[in-house]
């Protein structure tokens, strides 16, 4: 009888051996482990592409999404954006933006006399005398808010500038009245302030100062007088309606002296630091030949304006004016006045000014709000040099912009994908590691059945012998 052929019995027990049957041994007891091993690796192969085809499948759908999320956002900047185009000739303005909102109704504007942008914020506040209303706008034109009520309920009468405390604290300078006005966010008034003919007004953390025909008013921000400054003329030490003041956090300031063409920086004990001057001055007469001066860039007054009116600061520590009849905009040297560049044009189309009367400035878009009286508007614009970050002002522009609508959902999808992308690699080691530890238990299992028939085998036959 051949080495692999032995007689087999359903019953050891007894030690007989049925002799009429047969079974086969292999030569080597190892082969079936060898296989249930070659089994169970296909299984597991199986398993890992099903999963890896489930992983790429959900890769390229959360692709397709953010694609698509991308698609439509770019498809409601075009509806929502601007679709119109700056003038050609803008005297060197980039422009952003207009906002328009003419008519009478609260949240519309007739003739915005006031520009100035929330601290920490892109939103823009203005206010309009002739229609008896404050409205603060989102960067891209959309109403926030409008006050057209006193907290009397009375109508809020001939507002003119408007500044906004970083605490959200609202400062009103009321000219019709010779009154200053502070509210809090929830137009709370704080306190009032008497000021004869006030025209502009700074405020930082812990002082105002107002600008007036024919001084400098300061105070402290629960409206204690500090001093005044300033008598109304042409002479050296005197101002003639002061339509712009710029407050540093140290109090330092610079003061707009509109009709006598003159820009100076003070410190926070009044002492004159520097004074320029801007370009002939209105006050200095009617004759024609005075007029045939004004707005003449000469080498006594390099800016060559005619009326400047609103101040600001730039990220370039640049002090920005705007000129209400030269239809510009000029840049000086915070450290002495020197004229650095100017900007503007006239016209009605975007980015050309007429009779614009304030300016602001915001560091988180880099750019410039500007109350474009003549035009009944106000418009976003950027100017050369402003010293903001240029990736930085074009992500500001665009989070406060249409797009900014989009940028939730965007966001939600990435961390999905990227948790998604986390969850399968986890969930792929976890099932790699089980797989594993099954196909180690069955092929011990295995093993252990192999070595029963073995020794089953073994059995059958010393029995037979």
């Amino acid at each position: 009888m051949a080495d692999d052929t032995r007689k087999n019995t359903n019953d050891l027990e007894d030690g007989t051996l049925n002799e009429d049957t047969t079974v086969n041994i292999p030569n080597d007891v190892d082969a079936p482990s060898d296989e249930l091993a070659d089994d169970l690796q296909v299984v597991v192969d199986e398993q890992s592409n099903t999963q890896r085809r489930m992983r790429n499948t959900l890769a390229v759908v959360a692709i397709v999404l953010i694609i698509l999320l991308l698609l439509g956002c770019l498809l409601l900047n075009a509806l929502l954006g601007e679709n119109e185009r700056a003038a050609i000739d803008t005297g060197g303005i980039t422009w952003i933006r207009s906002i328009y909102a003419y008519g009478p109704n609260p949240d519309q504007l007739i003739s915005p006399a006031s520009a100035s942008f929330q601290p920490g914020s892109s939103d823009l506040w203005t206010s309009d005398p002739s229609s008896h209303r404050i409205i603060r706008f989102d960067w891209f034109g959309n109403t926030k808010e409008a006050l057209y009520r006193d907290v009397d309920d009375s109508i809020f009468k001939f507002p003119g500038r408007v500044a906004i405390a970083s605490n959200g604290d609202i400062w009103v300078v009321k000219t019709t009245y010779s009154r200053v006005y502070a509210y809090d966010s929830n137009l709370n008034l704080l306190t009032s302030m008497h000021v004869p003919r006030p025209h502009s007004i700074a405020v930082n953390d812990n002082r105002v100062i107002v600008g007036a025909t024919g001084g400098i008013v300061a105070f402290e921000r629960d409206g204690t007088l500090i001093g005044w400054m300033g008598e109304r003329g042409r002479e050296d030490g005197m101002f003639d309606t002061i339509n712009g003041v710029y407050l540093e956090a140290n109090n330092d300031f610079y003061v707009v002296d509109t009709f006598n063409a003159r820009l100076s920086k003070y410190n926070g004990e009044f002492d004159r630091e520097w004074i320029v001057g801007l370009g002939t001055p209105i006050s200095a007469g009617s004759d024609e030949e005075t007029l045939g001066q004004a707005g003449r860039q000469t080498e006594e007054f390099p800016a060559g304006m005619q009326m400047p009116m609103g101040i600001t600061k730039d990220a370039a520590g640049r002090l920005i004016v705007i000129d209400n009849l030269d239809f510009s905009i000029a840049a000086f040297n915070a450290n002495d006045g020197s004229f650095i560049d100017k900007w503007g044009a006239f016209g009605q189309d975007h980015g050309q000014l007429m009779n614009a009367s304030d300016i602001s400035y915001d560091p988180i878009t880099d750019s410039f709000l500007i109350a474009d009286n003549g035009n009944g508007r106000l418009q976003i614009i950027s100017l050369p040099g402003s010293g903001g970050s240029a990736v930085g002002s074009q992500v500001g522009r665009l989070l406060n912009g249409p797009l900014a609508a989009c940028l939730i959902p965007l966001l939600l999808l990435i961390l999905f994908a990227i948790l998604m992308t986390i969850w399968n690699f986890l969930k792929k080691r976890r099932e790699k590691a089980l797989l594993e530890d099954e196909k180690a238990t069955m092929l011990e299992e295995a093993e252990d059945i192999l070595l029963e028939d073995k020794q089953t085998d073994q059995q059958v036959q010393e029995v037979h012998e």
